[in-house]
């Protein structure tokens, strides 16, 4: 990737390249259209008025962060490339603030990086038809409430595909990629070097080694919800590791 990318989705989407090259060159792929159409659950949450919302991947709070560091970080607010972003949207819709934000931030910066950079590796051409421009400019023109319906989200965009799929395929629920990257991470068959990437001498100069165990303890002992603060850790790690240790 070239920087610590924090988002476990680039495991799976390399397996699924590597997986497609064997006999395709040239793919299409999704990428897009939640980001248009509203397609995350985040976007439906409620942010409260003294946030900001720091796109729909957001793994650990900042005060979290900060008692994970060895030394304090009093002059970084995360929140920072992300403000002058959130100020510009302020005045519109709570879901159009989110998509704002998402689209220029989420969705170059994690979600195309991720799938340009996975799908060259693996010698594949992607292309990303739900990003047409024309389409967007159809998304941004739907009003907040009809993008949701219940515990379905970019409702418009299912039943407009609902006209050339069956329903079960349009309207299927929203899962990513199932792969259980979580339950490899807790499996001691599979976690030896993440423990020792975890726990090794570079990130004991970084990290709070206490708060750190603590973490990694109770994500062993069953609290899953803790993976992607484990993954991300891991992936910094690895890219500390390789270009500066």
């Amino acid at each position: 990737m070239g920087q610590p990318l924090g988002d476990a989705s680039a495991v799976a989407f390399s397996i699924g390249c590597a997986a497609v090259a064997e006999h395709a060159k040239v793919v299409y792929s999704g990428e897009g259209i939640d980001e248009f159409f509203g397609g995350y659950n985040a976007h439906k949450r409620e942010i409260p008025k003294e946030w900001t919302y720091l796109t729909c991947s957001h793994i650990m709070r900042e005060d979290y962060v900060r008692s994970l560091l060895c030394a304090p970080l009093d002059d970084v607010n995360p929140a920072d490339p992300v403000k002058p972003i959130w100020d510009e949207v302020q005045g519109m819709e709570p879901l159009l603030q989110k998509l704002t934000v998402d689209i220029r931030l989420w969705l170059e910066g994690d979600i195309y990086f991720n799938t340009d950079r996975t799908s060259t590796a693996c010698g594949i051409e992607l292309h990303t038809p739900f990003s047409d421009l024309r389409l967007f400019n159809v998304a941004r023109r739907i009003p907040p409430e009809y993008q949701f319906e219940g515990e379905q989200n970019k409702i418009t965009f299912r039943m407009a595909a609902s006209e050339k799929l069956p329903e079960e395929v349009a309207f299927r629920k929203k899962v990513g990629f199932p792969v259980p990257v979580r339950k490899w991470l807790a499996d001691e068959k599979y976690n030896k070097p993440v423990e020792t990437m975890l726990f090794g001498a570079a990130s004991q100069e970084l990290f709070d080694q206490e708060v750190l165990k603590k973490l990694w303890s109770d994500f062993i002992g069953g609290e899953e919800q803790y993976w992607g603060r484990i993954y991300a850790i891991y992936a910094f790690l690895i890219w500390y590791e390789k270009n500066f240790y």
